[in-house]
């Protein structure tokens, strides 16, 4: 059929406002529909209004409208789609425009989630899973994302997550009296965790140490004193160790010091030796605890 432009309103499912279209994608459609003419690739529907929807194809009708102007006539295919094809291909194009994003995955669910229910549907996760054709983990960690938003956790600071740890955020602060309702602190722990790029399963130990230190910060000023107390205290050591490892290595390579040596010399040396080698297993056991 052949339509103007301005004639054709966005899928009712999209959101424009919160995921907008992309100026460099658009720039990239004006350069080749330029180059080699406007192809079809929009898809449409005729509404209850005799609005005219369009399926997919935002991008393509942004810099079609740029280039050609609102009044531009083109063909354009309309079909018979009911909410429930509308709904999976702004899923499907908005998966392809901002890849899978926890903002997105989380607003896509909101929406099907309020679908399901318009039409007398229970929106469980094995029924959404099969709706969007997504995995059911997917979706399980995106129903827990939006619960705990609504419960107070930031939006922005889950959205600085991948799915999983944002799951494992919202969960960990959820139940963290000091930090739950204090959005700015949540944001600045957010913040700090994926610029340390910490690991998934250490989050909940790390929301944990945050509120201490936020909550007590004599604490943190106490352990601080200590870290750099034991730092001055080992790099003494270290200062005279580069000198101890020479002699032993002399000794390595003389070992026949060993029996012109009286007996209690040489014990002496042992014991001397068996603690170095005590302060090895303890050096050891610290950092196996560090990793």
């Amino acid at each position: 059929m052949k339509l103007q432009i301005k004639q054709l309103e966005k899928n009712p499912f999209r959101d424009l406002k919160n995921f907008p279209l992309q100026e460099e994608k658009i720039s990239s459609l004006k350069k080749s529909i330029a180059e080699t003419g406007f192809w079809d690739n929009l898809l449409c529907r005729k509404n209850k209004n005799n609005k005219y929807e369009i399926a997919y194809g935002h991008h393509r009708l942004a810099a079609l409208k740029e280039l050609e102007g609102q009044d531009f006539i083109t063909e354009i295919p309309v079909k018979n789609l009911n909410d429930d094809l509308m709904l999976k291909i702004m899923a499907n194009e908005n998966m392809e425009d901002w890849g899978h994003s926890v903002a997105l995955t989380d607003e896509t669910v909101k929406m099907t989630i309020k679908h399901l229910e318009k039409n007398n549907i229970k929106p469980t996760v094995v029924v959404i899973s099969d709706f969007l054709g997504w995995a059911k983990h997917k979706i399980s960690y995106s129903i827990s994302r939006i619960n705990h938003i609504k419960a107070g956790i930031s939006k922005k600071a889950l959205e600085s997550f991948s799915s999983r740890a944002a799951a494992d955020f919202a969960a960990s602060v959820s139940k963290n009296n000091y930090l739950k309702n204090n959005t700015e602190l949540q944001e600045e722990l957010a913040e700090l965790l994926v610029k340390e790029d910490v690991r998934t399963n250490d989050i909940k130990y790390r929301v944990a140490e945050f509120s201490s230190n936020k909550k007590f910060p004599s604490i943190k000023l106490e352990k601080e004193q200590k870290i750099k107390t034991a730092n001055e205290t080992l790099r003494k050591v270290l200062l005279n160790a580069e000198e101890l490892t020479l002699e032993v290595c002399k000794i390595k390579e003389n070992l026949s010091l060993f029996s012109n040596t009286d007996r209690n010399t040489l014990y002496d040396f042992a014991d001397c030796m068996r603690s170095l080698k005590e302060l090895q297993e303890e050096i050891n056991k610290t950092l196996e605890k560090l990793n």
